[in-house]
Formats: structure tokens, C-alpha cells, sequence
């Protein structure tokens, strides 16, 4: 089962780190094979061969991407040609540090559980393979070299890989809490909005009430008062005053209101 290895962001993290240290060993093996090997048929077999490797290299993206079916084939086939160049020059030891970019491409395609059996396969070849050209002692001593520099270097793109995830995840965090507060001042504002229109709809259905019920008071009195002005007049200036008391407190009460819907 392969993960999605295939992420633009991860890309990004292997090319700034694997990449650069990925073609620094192909040169330093390209290096080393072209001072050893000077003079020699299998120079151009070689030569040949990193080519291939580098372009192989340079195509991981691309097969990353689009053609995970070819996974298997593609690894398999560099696998091939870092074996040839460690037996085209059988003394010369320094191919087997092309498994480290190969082990960035693995530790980026596969699963924890699956890369490591892949680099166990890629031990158990370049142990086999110098110990074959250089000897069983200085090929078991060559191979615990390489081994742990390959482990060193994987796992540290690993981890580099991983903190750059962690941190890009912090700042798509980051970036969704400030929308998210962007969006409760919005909805904090419209919610303000939306209660000051409801105090001055309130305001106003007191104010309309208190009126009608004050006009409807000072329209009974005043109706009371004409009649006791045919009837009874010595009581008119009394209900003159009731009347006066109902104006004033309508127009403080009026006031009142006014003053609470005003804004400010």
C-alpha cells in the first residue's frame, strides 16, 4: 500500500534537503570513479551508468506524482545499476553511498514498516556486494560504514520532512483561527446590529403606547371637563389641574423615551 507520496508540499521539503544532498553524491561518486577508474575500458560503462542514475534521480517527481504502479520497476532498476557500478570496479567502494538517495525516495513513498524492509533489502546487497569485491573483512567493515551513513541521512530527512508537515499544519491553523475570528467579529457586529434595532423597536412600541393611552386619559378628561362646565363649574378649575398633572406627565414621559432611543 503506498501513501500519498505524491503531496506538492512534501515535494518541495525532499528537494530543498534530499535533492541537494542526493546530487552532491553523485558527483562525489562521479568524482571518485573518474580518479580510480582514469585509464581504464569500464570508465565509459561507468560514466554511463551514473548518467542514467542521475536522470532516473531527476525523474522521481514526475514518477512520484503520476506513476505509482511503476513504484516497484523504478526502484528495482536503480538498484540494478548501483550494483553494476560497485562491480565494475570492484576496489572502489564509494557507489554504495547512491543507496542514501534511493533511501530518501523510499522513506518518502512507502510507509515506516515498508521502508524499513526495503533498506534491510538494500543492506543485505551492499554487504554482499563488498564483501564479494573487497573481502569478507573490509567488506563487513565498508558495509557498517555505509549502513549507518545511510541511516543517519534518511532519518534525518525524515525528520526534517516531518517538522516542516508539523509546521506547515501550525500555520494552516494559525490562518483558520484568525479567519474564524475574522468571522465571529463579523457575526459579533451584526449581532450588536441587530440588537440595537430591536431596543429601538421596543422604544417606539412604548412610546406608541404610552401615547395613545395618555391622549386617550386627556381626551376622556377633557370631554368631563366640558360637561361639568354646563353642569357643575365650580369643579371645572379641579379638573383643569388633572388635566394640567396628565400633560406634564406625558410630555416628561414622551421625553423619557426619546431620551433612551436617541443614540449616544
Amino acid at each position: 500500500m503506498v501513501r500519498n507520496a505524491g503531496h506538492p508540499s512534501e515535494l518541495r521539503r525532499w528537494s530543498r534537503i534530499g535533492n541537494w544532498i542526493s546530487y552532491l553524491i553523485v558527483g562525489y561518486v562521479a568524482l571518485r570513479k573518474l580518479v580510480e577508474g582514469s585509464g581504464t575500458a569500464t570508465l565509459p560503462v561507468t560514466i554511463g551508468l551514473l548518467v542514467v542514475y542521475s536522470v532516473l534521480l531527476g525523474l522521481s517527481y514526475l514518477l512520484t506524482e503520476r506513476s505509482r504502479r511503476y513504484f516497484l520497476v523504478y526502484f528495482l532498476l536503480q538498484v540494478v545499476i548501483i550494483e553494476a557500478l560497485g562491480l565494475v570496479q570492484p576496489y572502489e567502494d564509494t557507489w554504495a553511498l547512491l543507496y542514501i538517495p534511493l533511501g530518501f525516495q523510499i522513506a518518502r513513498v512507502y510507509p515506516l514498516r515498508q521502508a524499513w524492509v526495503w533498506g534491510g533489502f538494500f543492506a543485505v546487497l551492499l554487504t554482499g556486494t563488498l564483501i564479494w569485491t573487497t573481502g569478507w573483512i573490509s567488506g563487513l567493515g565498508f558495509s557498517f560504514y555505509y549502513i549507518a551513513i545511510s541511516i543517519f541521512f534518511v532519518a534525518y530527512d525524515r525528520q526534517y520532512v516531518q517538522s516542516e508537515a508539523a509546521r506547515e499544519q501550525s500555520q494552516d491553523l494559525l490562518a483558520e483561527l484568525e479567519a474564524t475570528h475574522l468571522k465571529l467579529q463579523e457575526y459579533s457586529a451584526e449581532a450588536e446590529e441587530v440588537a440595537t434595532i430591536q431596543e429601538h423597536n421596543r422604544l417606539v412600541r412604548e412610546l406608541h403606547d404610552s401615547v395613545s393611552q395618555i391622549l386617550f386619559s386627556i381626551t376622556l378628561s377633557t370631554q368631563a371637563t366640558s360637561l361639568l362646565l354646563e353642569k357643575d363649574p365650580g369643579q371645572v378649575p379641579e379638573r383643569l389641574d388633572r388635566l394640567q398633572e396628565l400633560t406634564s406627565g406625558a410630555l416628561s414621559q414622551m421625553r423619557n423615551l426619546i431620551g433612551q432611543w436617541r443614540p449616544g
